[in-house]
């Protein structure tokens, strides 16, 4: 009988609470009532684009359901849409709420304008700051459970593919100190040298460049560990959480290449950017020719070649112009030249130019990706010939682009080996 009264009870107390649109406690994240079963969401692309600067509206709106949740707060309506649309965009992006087609992001639930329509994107974890190390799982939201009236909502909405609910906090052990590093605490410790790089990323998708830089603090090595033509690269190191627990490299112009980009026109600023364009249009390539690989389940080929990430900079404290990639391991070979000229004959060698031709036919011989180099199968600093030098008054690329040249080069050079003719490419015609 008990159990009947308490079932009773329950059933009752909710009726009251979907019938009231009273506030719920304002804590920190406080939220409504909830008054449905799900929401309706319309999500957003993930940059804005277009002379208006608007978020794209991606697919038609959606309900997503909210039943497991008790209260409407801004952590549980990213994880509701995160576990929603898990099977669409996966673990590697978290949530963010947004005021409206143009944004802003929402930190708070009053900041959205009608809980009646939702907007959302996903975004990758380190593009978002987290509020806590603590990490959920959108598999396996929390039972409905009573919240005391002090209690505070869980703030991070990013996702572990390996988690388990309850959450667990992230084991962090302490340093262990030397009697010598113990007495220097006893004094004031002077700073560290960091440097402060203000960091943006470019997308291919929508094409363009992240609005809201990101400041990273890195502990930058003082000597250079390899120089080229143009640039100098330092490792580098973070603590920041997008860039912790892996070595960076920071290239810098020397002062001669500074000299070149001005004598083309062009601002180093400017430069760096179309630096990491191009670097991303490399790496498009060279990820579209791994995915016919895999398509045509091309066993023969093996493992692809492929680029990384490139970030653009400017070092706050010195105003120059950066980029930020990830340090590889290893021993560096150069494959293909900018000026076309193949250097190598290895099998490394042969994969090469089998990408340099793909993105030659791919462009429909407009472009030709060059200066193929890094260690293995990893490549970095790549080149761009393009069959036009100028358009419209405008460099195109960087200045290591020696245009229809150095195609030529490449071309009369290139005998098309197993890989091409695995990918049935044409053969190549001086033009």
């Amino acid at each position: 009988m008990g159990d009947r009264a308490w079932a009773k009870f329950q059933a009752q107390m909710k009726q009251k609470r979907v019938q009231k649109k009273t506030k719920a406690d304002t804590g920190l994240g406080g939220g409504v009532i909830l008054q449905r079963e799900e929401l309706t969401v319309q999500r957003l692309s993930s940059e804005v684009s277009g002379k208006a600067q608007k978020f794209s509206r991606i697919g038609v709106r959606e309900f997503v359901p909210f039943a497991d949740y008790e209260d409407i707060t801004l952590p549980n309506i990213k994880l509701a849409c995160e576990k929603h649309f898990l099977p669409t965009v996966g673990k590697s992006v978290t949530c963010d709420v947004l005021a409206g087609e143009q944004g802003p992001s929402c930190s708070t639930l009053e900041q959205i304008p009608d809980l009646k329509l939702i907007h959302i994107r996903f975004i990758q974890r380190h593009e978002q700051d987290h509020e806590s190390n603590i990490f959920i799982n959108p598999d396996g939201p929390p039972k409905r459970k009573r919240r005391p009236a002090s209690s505070v909502p869980i703030a991070s909405t990013s996702v572990e593919s390996d988690s388990t609910w309850p959450p667990k906090q992230i084991k962090v052990f302490p340093k262990s100190l030397s009697v010598s590093e113990m007495l220097k605490l006893g004094k004031v410790v002077a700073k560290k040298a960091t440097t402060l790089i203000e960091v943006r990323s470019f997308e291919l998708d929508p094409l363009g460049w992240s609005l809201t830089p990101a400041t990273i603090e890195f502990n930058i090595e003082k000597d250079a560990f390899a120089k080229g033509g143009f640039r100098e690269a330092y490792r580098a190191t973070s603590h920041n959480e997008a860039f912790a627990g892996k070595t960076w490299v920071v290239k810098r112009y020397l002062p001669e290449a500074l000299k070149a980009i001005q004598d083309t026109g062009q601002t180093a600023e400017v430069h760096t950017k179309k630096v990491v364009q191009m670097h991303m249009l490399a790496k498009n390539f060279a990820d579209q020719l791994a995915q016919k690989i895999k398509k045509d389940d091309l066993l023969e080929f093996g493992q692809a070649l492929q680029y990384g990430k490139v970030y653009f900079g400017r070092d706050l404290d010195k105003g120059d112009y950066v980029t930020v990639e990830e340090y590889i391991e290893g021993n560096f070979f150069k494959y293909i030249n900018n000026t076309g000229k193949v250097c190598d004959k290895s099998t490394l060698s042969e994969k090469a130019q089998c990408l340099a031709h793909f993105s030659y036919e791919k462009s429909n011989h407009k472009l030709m990706v060059l200066d193929i180099q890094g260690t293995g199968h990893k490549l970095y600093d790549p080149e761009i010939a393009s069959s036009e030098l100028v358009e419209n008054d405008e460099f195109l690329f960087s200045t290591g682009n020696l245009s229809q040249t150095a195609i030529d080069c490449f071309v009369s050079c290139h005998h098309c080996n197993i890989y091409c003719k695995s990918l049935h490419l044409q053969e190549l015609i001086k033009q």
